[in-house]
Parts: C-alpha cells; structure tokens; sequence
C-alpha cells in the first residue's frame, strides 16, 4: 500500500477495539505505524460513531500534546510496498472441470434450451465447467487476456428454468 502518511487507520480486517470515549465495543479503529507495523498507544485512534460520539484522536494531536518530537514524519512519501505476483489457477484443473457435462444443471438448461449442437459450442467458448462443491454446480472461468485462469465462479442453477439458485442445498 503506498501512502503519503506514516500513520494510518488499521485497514478492517474484522477486528476493531472499545472506544476510550463512549466505551462501544467493536466500534474503535487504532492507527498504526506504516513503517513499524506496530500500533499508537490504544487512546490514538477513531470511533465509528462519528455522530454519537465523535472521538477522533489524530497522532498528530497525541504527539503534541506529549510532547514528542521528531518522531511525527506526516507527509513523508513511503517505500511502495512491491506487488504481490499474480498467481493462476492450474490448467490441468480447469481442463478436468470441463466435462461431467450430465451432471451440471446449466448445461443440462442449455442442451434442453439450444439443442446439443449450440450447448457444446457454448461450453467450449465460454470454458464452461463443472463443479463438485454442489450438486449440480458449473463453474465460469474467469480468463484473462493472455488465457491465463484467474479465478473461478462456482454457480447452480435451476436445469429446468435456467435460473440461479442462491442458496445451493448441498
């Protein structure tokens, strides 16, 4: 993450804190140290309920009135962090799923709905596969430009209407 503050709000990774103000629990973010990784003192930080309770202390703010000094490096431009590599899903693994044909209820709607013919040009075109993770589930392949797989959207649908059933039983 390239930034032009040393000190951010901890991005939500499904944890936050109780707010020194209002004392709600789940409601505080504490600012970290980009450089560090560490955490400022459990009183630095933000709450959620900017309209009950509005406490916001910036480290600006905690450093002044501590008395700390040279340790407040605000728009210092850091190190951009290099990217993470781009990883793909294995071609022997998106080959496998595209078969079982039988057993997927998309292609079972699009057989019944174009006829055999137009249903495996379309599986062929669209990389169209088939998942074990449900009863029926297919699987889109996400491809990118260069035909590497990305990812993969497991999906069932309904073979008799074509529609997609969100809450797959199985």
């Amino acid at each position: 993450m390239q930034t032009k503050y040393r000190y951010i709000l901890e991005p939500y990774k499904g944890k936050k804190y109780y707010c020194p103000e209002c004392g709600h629990k789940n409601k505080f973010t504490r600012y970290i140290d980009i450089d560090t990784s560490e955490y400022l003192p459990e009183i630095v930080g933000r709450c959620d309920r900017s309209d009950n309770c509005g406490y916001h202390l910036k480290p600006a703010e905690y450093f002044k009135s501590n008395g700390i000094i040279g340790d407040l490096r605000q728009n210092v431009t850091s190190v951009p962090l290099p990217p993470k590599p781009t990883t793909f899903i294995d071609s022997e693994l998106v080959e496998k799923s595209l078969k079982s044909y039988e057993s997927n209820h998309f292609a079972h709607y699009l057989t019944n709905h174009f006829g055999s013919i137009t249903a495996n040009e379309l599986f062929k075109k669209y990389s169209l596969g088939t998942s074990k993770r449900w009863n029926g589930a297919n699987i889109f392949w996400q491809i990118d430009y260069y035909d590497n797989v990305r990812t993969g959207k497991i999906m069932v649908y309904n073979p008799n209407t074509g529609k997609r059933v969100k809450e797959p039983n199985d």
